[in-house]
């Protein structure tokens, strides 16, 4: 006998998602190209690449053809990505001053969206850029979600749950 009630679907979260809602329509904001990259220590990364989703979410990463993926990053980022990065180093590689020193188990990640195509070139953001910061405890497994708010011409973001 078959059951008559749905089954939840199960599929197991990456550590990092994300959301976006167009607040000028109050809609999910569909089909905007995002990618994620390691900053710091490890990093930086290859981007990992997504495209939102119906819902407006990101659910999944891609890894580029050999790039590690995001769970790897996480558990094994010493094997991937090598030496641990300073400030410096990665002042002279992208340009940008980083702070000082990471706590044991932080991490810095960026978060970029496409909006100005998402906006088909309307609004003022091109490039909507969130960098924020991760701490893993020893053995455990936490979920940042970062919300993004959008409109042609504001953001605002928070940390979800």
């Amino acid at each position: 006998m078959t059951s008559l009630i749905p089954t939840l679907h199960s599929e197991k979260k990456p550590p990092i998602t994300c959301h976006v809602l167009n607040t000028v329509t109050g809609t999910p904001a569909s089909g905007i190209a995002v990618t994620l990259q390691l900053i710091r220590p490890y990093g930086p990364s290859e981007p990992l690449t997504a495209t939102t989703n119906s819902d407006g979410r990101v659910t999944s990463w891609t890894s580029s053809a050999g790039g590690p993926t995001l769970e790897e990053l996480f558990s094994n980022a010493s094997e991937h990505e090598g030496p641990k990065v300073s400030p410096d180093d990665v002042a002279a590689t992208t340009g940008e001053k980083l702070e000082e020193g990471l706590g044991n188990g932080e991490m810095v990640w960026a978060l970029k969206f496409d909006v100005g195509s998402y906006f088909k070139g309307e609004g003022f953001w091109t490039v909507v850029e969130i960098r924020f910061k991760t701490k893993v405890e020893q053995g455990g497994r936490e979920h940042w979600h970062v919300p993004l708010l959008l409109s042609p011409y504001a953001y605002s973001t928070y940390r979800g749950s």
